[in-house]
Formats: C-alpha cells, sequence, structure tokens
C-alpha cells in the first residue's frame, strides 16, 4: 500500500472509531414509540439531531447562527447562499455533514455532490458523511443499515436505501451528471480558493462561470440546493465574484468574534482570551482576515512590519486629538 493510501485508511479508520460512540447510547429495552419520538425530533430539531446522533461532533453547544444557517437552508427547497464565517466556526462540519444528515432524513435530498480545490480534498471532505452512514450505530438503528457494498469507494457511494454522494475537483466535467433517473439535488461547495487563485483573477472568474453554467445546471428537479463555506479572507474571491452577480442569495456573514470586546460568536466554545492570544501570536492583521473577513492586503511602500504598535495612552490624559485619515478615494470598493 502506498505511504499516502495507508495514512488515508488510517485517518477513516479513526473517523469510523469516532462515529461507533453512538452505540453506548441505545437502549435494546426502548419501546417504538420512543424511537419514532427520537426520529421525529431528530426531523424537527437540528440541534437535536447534532445532541442525539452526532455527540461525538457536539465538543460545545450549537450556536444560534450554526442553527438558523441550517433552518434556512431546510426550508427552501432552492436554496442558493454561501456561510461566510470566520476561520473555527465549524463551516465544513455543518454544511458537509450536519445539513446533509439532516436533510437526508427528512427526504429532502437523494443526490449530493460535493467539490473542493482538488478531487482528493473533496473526497477527504465527504468521508466524514460516509463514516457516519457506515459506524454510527444509532443512525443505523434507527434509520437502518446504509453500508453497501459494492458501492461504497472514497469519494462515490450510494447508501443502501439510494442517497448518492460524488466528490469534485474545481473544474471537472459535470455536465449530464445523473445516476439513472436522479440528477443531483445538493451541491456543497467547500474551500474553493487557493493561494493561486486569490492571484488569479481570470481563475477565479471562471470558477464563478463554472459554477452558474455547469453545477446549477445539473441540477432540474424541485430541490436544487447550492451552499458554500468559506470565510472572506481575501479582498477578491470566487465567492465575491458570484456575490456581485446574485445578491439575492443568502449571504451568511459571521465574525467569529468583535475586534473590540473579543466576544467570541460561538461562546461556548472560545473565550474571548483566545482570540486575543490569536492576535498576539498571528498579528493583528492576519487574524482579522481570517477569523473577521477583513482582508489582509500587504502594502508595497508602507509594508506591515513596518508600522509600530504600542499602547494606547489612557485617553483621559490627553488635552486634544487630531485624526487625519487619507482614503485615497477612487470610487472603488
Amino acid at each position: 500500500m502506498k505511504v499516502e493510501d495507508s495514512k488515508a485508511f488510517k485517518e477513516y479508520q479513526e473517523k469510523l472509531k469516532r462515529a461507533r460512540c453512538t452505540g453506548n447510547l441505545i437502549d435494546p429495552d426502548e419501546s417504538l414509540t420512543v424511537r419514532m419520538n427520537r426520529i421525529q425530533r431528530a426531523k424537527r430539531d437540528v440541534k437535536y439531531l447534532v445532541e442525539t446522533y452526532l455527540p461525538h461532533y457536539a465538543t460545545a453547544d450549537c450556536a444560534d447562527f450554526q442553527i438558523a444557517h441550517a433552518n434556512r437552508v431546510m426550508n427552501d427547497p432552492i436554496y442558493k447562499g454561501y456561510a461566510e464565517w470566520g476561520r473555527g466556526l465549524a463551516k465544513s462540519v455543518w454544511n458537509d455533514v450536519i445539513i446533509p444528515l439532516w436533510l437526508w432524513i427528512n427526504g429532502e435530498t437523494h443526490y449530493m455532490c460535493i467539490v473542493s480545490d482538488t478531487f482528493d480534498r473533496a473526497c477527504d471532505l465527504l468521508e466524514d458523511l460516509r463514516a457516519e452512514f457506515e459506524a454510527n450505530e444509532l443512525l443505523k438503528h434507527d434509520f437502518g443499515e446504509q453500508y453497501n457494498p459494492g458501492y461504497w469507494e472514497k469519494g462515490n457511494f450510494v447508501t443502501m436505501n439510494g442517497f448518492i454522494c460524488k466528490a469534485f475537483g474545481a473544474k471537472q466535467k459535470v455536465r449530464g451528471l445523473r445516476k439513472g433517473a436522479h440528477r443531483p439535488d445538493l451541491w456543497i461547495i467547500d474551500d474553493l480558493e487557493t493561494p493561486q487563485t486569490i492571484k488569479n483573477n481570470r481563475m477565479q472568474d471562471d470558477y464563478a462561470d463554472w459554477i452558474e453554467a455547469d453545477i446549477l445546471a445539473t441540477m432540474t428537479g424541485k430541490r436544487r440546493r447550492l451552499i458554500g463555506a468559506n470565510n472572506r479572507f481575501a479582498s477578491r474571491m470566487v465567492q465575491t465574484i458570484l456575490k456581485q452577480r446574485h445578491p439575492d442569495w443568502d449571504w451568511h456573514l459571521v465574525k467569529a468574534y468583535d475586534p473590540v470586546t473579543y466576544e467570541p460568536a460561538w461562546k461556548s466554545m472560545y473565550s474571548p482570551q483566545f482570540y486575543r492570544q490569536q492576535e498576539k501570536d498571528m498579528g493583528i492583521l492576519a487574524a482579522h482576515a481570517e477569523y473577521n473577513h477583513v482582508p489582509l492586503v500587504k502594502g508595497k511602500i508602507f509594508k506591515p512590519e513596518m508600522v509600530k504598535w504600542g499602547k494606547l495612552p489612557d485617553l483621559h490624559t490627553m488635552n486634544a486629538i487630531v485624526a487625519h485619515w487619507d482614503i485615497a478615494y477612487a470610487g472603488t470598493d
């Protein structure tokens, strides 16, 4: 076995091990009524779904913005939008695992595709969901065995009840995508941007065109959801191009913390001190870019390392404060 394959196999085994933890939650003596009530509540309440079927992901209470986003996706069969959440706010977990699983148990998706910057990366992202179908004991107990021998390869699998999941790299051919009479009804775009695309406007435009002309065109039924997930760390990205073209989509922007008070958006997961330390370790500009969607623009004349930062004196010690800002207005964003 190649080194890369061996590493991937071990990582998948770890995911299976985590998913199996729900076996301890099964009560062999529970009544059918209890089981059906659990299923029905999970269909209505995504927070309950996470706490019940995915406790290995619930290391902190679900944040209000995460629940609100999931409900918007569920309530709109033709949802189009982006989860523009700061770094560390569980974008991939919610959009690649929790929301697709919630849609699946409600019969809201039958053919899901996930795309990332490379095919291998997309496959890795899809492995989390495949592991839940294969090894989550409570999920299998309530919804039936989903492991489907012969249709269970990395990046391309079909559950026992016919749920199709496929992975794609950026700009792979997707035209005419279907399996029998089924066509995709759910697309997840996760972490599409790369250092190369950030430096190449034409490549970004091509990616945006590909999403519009190729990906969206694969969905033809009553359900046609498109969910993007990425933080806005640069001034020009594929998602900013799409936002200019489609302002009516759901652009759910969440900053990880308040840059003044350091209050976290996900209070049960992070503390103000965490973000203070991140600013200290990463630098303020990099931290604001990754966590709060304030793009880091490196200067060519005045560089960040030339700026000398000091402690702000107490304002009450000053007789007057004079401020000047030269914005060099050019009419652009």
